[in-house]
């Protein structure tokens, strides 16, 4: 039986004895571990064990919260390097904590960025999708809405007995709805002369899914 004890078992020594007093209960290998500021439960339960085979503490197999100091581990006096290594785990612990609260922090505003920049270009694509929307209309029954012919050039009735079948539009131009409509134009795109370009237009294409 081992006498000495190394600055990590005496840290295991202290951490079991401050939670125990602070928590009214044996703490677990994972609190040990957060205490003592050790990689993993696994480190903390290799130590355990030879603190067990020391006389330092007592544990009952196969029951989680069962780790407690021996009247041999109160008796002993903590070491002033025992000390150093809980007061060095803790300034590493708060350390870590505001490193990760400073990166929580950076990643917060990365996401509140990311998502103004998100609604701006939704806001963007909108726009330009309602300027170049496809646009349908009914072919034009007459060539001059004015002149004495009204016999509809696409299916041959006459415009003012079958108004219903052609209406005017808001430019007063003759529409003949019995041939069906027109294929689709960009409300926007015109070629050289003002002639409305086929939709999906070149824009409404590069919009690609979200047109």
């Amino acid at each position: 039986m081992r006498t000495t004890l190394t600055a990590t078992q005496g840290t295991i020594l202290a951490a079991i004895r401050a939670l125990t007093a602070e928590q009214g209960h044996a703490p677990t290998l994972r609190e040990i571990a957060d205490r003592s500021g050790l990689s993993s439960p696994a480190t903390v339960s290799r130590h355990v064990k030879i603190l067990t085979d020391d006389g330092y503490l007592d544990r009952t197999p196969g029951i989680q919260r069962s780790i407690r100091l021996t009247e041999r581990a109160e008796n002993r006096a903590m070491a002033p390097s025992v000390h150093k290594a809980l007061t060095l785990s803790v300034e590493h612990a708060n350390a870590r904590v505001h490193d990760l609260e400073g990166k929580l922090a950076d990643q917060r505003d990365k996401t509140r960025k990311a998502r103004a920049q998100s609604r701006t270009l939704r806001a963007a694509i909108a726009r330009v999708r309602r300027l170049h929307a496809p646009h349908q209309t009914y072919p034009w029954a007459l060539p001059d809405p004015n002149g004495s012919d009204h016999t509809c050039i696409n299916c041959g009735h006459d415009t003012d007995s079958s108004a219903d079948m052609h209406p005017r539009d808001d430019r007063g131009d003759v529409l003949c709805t019995a041939t069906g409509l027109l294929p689709a134009t960009c409300a926007h795109c015109a070629d050289a002369d003002g002639n409305p370009l086929p939709w999906p237009c070149l824009t409404s294409e590069a919009l690609g899914p979200y047109a």
